[in-house]
Formats: C-alpha cells, sequence, structure tokens
C-alpha cells in the first residue's frame, strides 16, 4: 500500500477508536522517527503524526494527545533520531501536542559502575531540557531490573522505584510517572517487572502500592463491573517491529497470521 493509502486507514482507525471509546481522554502519539516499521521518510512521519493529533482532537475536543519519546538520539529506524529536535520539528509544523511523555529505561543510559541504576542527577538531566516547552510531563515509561548479573537486586529495585517515584511526584512539570512493566519481558526487559512470573509482587510492587496508599489513601479501585477496552468481530491488521499480522476475531475466537 502507498503511504497515501496507510494515512486513509490511520485515520479512519484513529477516528473510529476516539468516538467509540468516549471517556478515554487521552491518547498517545507514541515514537516518532525512532520507531519506524513501515519504512517512512521523515517527512511522512510528521505528517502522519500532525495529522493524527489533529484526528484526536477534531473526534474529541476536551482530548489530550501526548507525545511519547525516548530521551536518547539514536538510530535504531534507519532515521537520525535526536528527541529535542523531533519535538522541534514537530511543534514547528504545527502539532497540537498536549503533554510531553518520556521513556526513562535503564538500558538508554550508561551507569557508573556498569550495571549500577541511574542516579537522581542523571534523571534530572534528561529532564531538564523538556521543561522550555512548558508543557505538562509524564514520565510515561520507567523501569529498572530486580536483577542484574545474576545478583538478586529486588530490594535496590524497590528503593530506585521509591525515590524515582517520590522525584517525580515533587516536581511541579511533571503530572504522572508510570512503571511499565507489571511482569518482566524477557525480549526486552529481565527481570523489570514489580512482580515475578508466579504474578507475587516483588518488594518494588509492594512499595508501589505504599506509595499510592501514601499519596491517595482512597486510590483503592474496584474492578468489579468496570468496562474494559475490547475489540469488535472482525480482522484488523496489527503491526509488530516489521512484520504486520492480520488478526480475526471470530464469536469471541482470535487467530493470528502472517498478513500479505
Amino acid at each position: 500500500r502507498s503511504y497515501e493509502q496507510q494515512k486513509e486507514m490511520m485515520e479512519e482507525f484513529i477516528r473510529a477508536a476516539v468516538r467509540r471509546y468516549p471517556t478515554i481522554d487521552g491518547w498517545t502519539l507514541n515514537e516518532p522517527v525512532d520507531a519506524n516499521a513501515l519504512g517512512w521518510t521523515r517527512e511522512q512521519i510528521y505528517d502522519l503524526f500532525v495529522s493524527a493529533a489533529e484526528w484526536i482532537h477534531a473526534s474529541r475536543p476536551d482530548a489530550q494527545v501526548m507525545l511519547n519519546l525516548v530521551p536518547v538520539s539514536n538510530d535504531w529506524s534507519g532515521l537520525h533520531y535526536d528527541p529535542h529536535q523531533v519535538l522541534d520539528d514537530l511543534l514547528a509544523l504545527g502539532m497540537d501536542v498536549d503533554i510531553i511523555g518520556i521513556e526513562f529505561y535503564q538500558v538508554f543510559f550508561e551507569a557508573s559502575p556498569p550495571g549500577s541504576y541511574p542516579t537522581l542527577s542523571q534523571i534530572a538531566d534528561v529532564l531538564d531540557p523538556f521543561r522550555q516547552y512548558q508543557l505538562p510531563i509524564i514520565f510515561s515509561e520507567v523501569g529498572v531490573p530486580a536483577r542484574v548479573d545474576g545478583q538478586d537486586k529486588s530490594q535496590e529495585q524497590a528503593d530506585w522505584l521509591e525515590a524515582f517515584f517520590r522525584f517525580a511526584h515533587d516536581d511541579p512539570a511533571v503530572i504522572g510517572a508510570v512503571w511499565y512493566f507489571v511482569l518482566d519481558d524477557p525480549g526486552f526487559s529481565p527481570y523489570y517487572g514489580i512482580a515475578d512470573p508466579g504474578y507475587s509482587l516483588r518488594p518494588s510492587g509492594e512499595r508501589l502500592l505504599s506509595l499510592a496508599e501514601e499519596w491517595n489513601p482512597s486510590s483503592g479501585v474496584d474492578l468489579a463491573g468496570r468496562d474494559y477496552i475490547d475489540l469488535a468481530p472482525g480482522e484488523y491488521d496489527v503491526i509488530l517491529g516489521q512484520q504486520v499480522y492480520r488478526v480475526s476475531i471470530v464469536e469471541g475466537q482470535l487467530s493470528v497470521a502472517p498478513s500479505d
């Protein structure tokens, strides 16, 4: 399919998703330029992200759009990516951004000594350049591992989690922080989870719950009777990395196959 055809498909999907879930008032546009599974040009990526923000706001005027960024320069996609260049370019093109999302994983940083966690000074160094945009900031994806070089660091992970969340909680520019992995993801983030494979909370999980209780004693949520996002029966193209899969949902049964 051509870029214009792909863009039309995405417009249809985004507008339909925003209309379908009116209780969702925040939408994320994720990792422009440093993720590029479809091999677009920089100009095409910029065009799509500017347009996507317009589609969201047109479909739900009171919705907020978060632009989620990896904070380190890289060439992972074949295009050179610098977070501040990308953000500057998109804002100059008129992209309507409400919130800046910053990812913060240990794997993005060279710690000293090797295997140690990033310091609060490194966190501040990542955050400070984003203040110039005068937009609310969310640490949208956060994680460090509970095991490093074969050593159990569960308690150190919990201590770091608390220090990080207190840092974010006390900074007036930061409106949220999200520990991204509840369970480990062996492909990207082994031992980053706050629960072990048997679903028992690690010390970091217990610490996160205690912080939530400290800051908001009424934070307990009763999930009974709540609505969840579901997918209507039909066929969907799902992009994972550089592979496109055709997902079919028929009468509650799901099947997956590589897409033609």
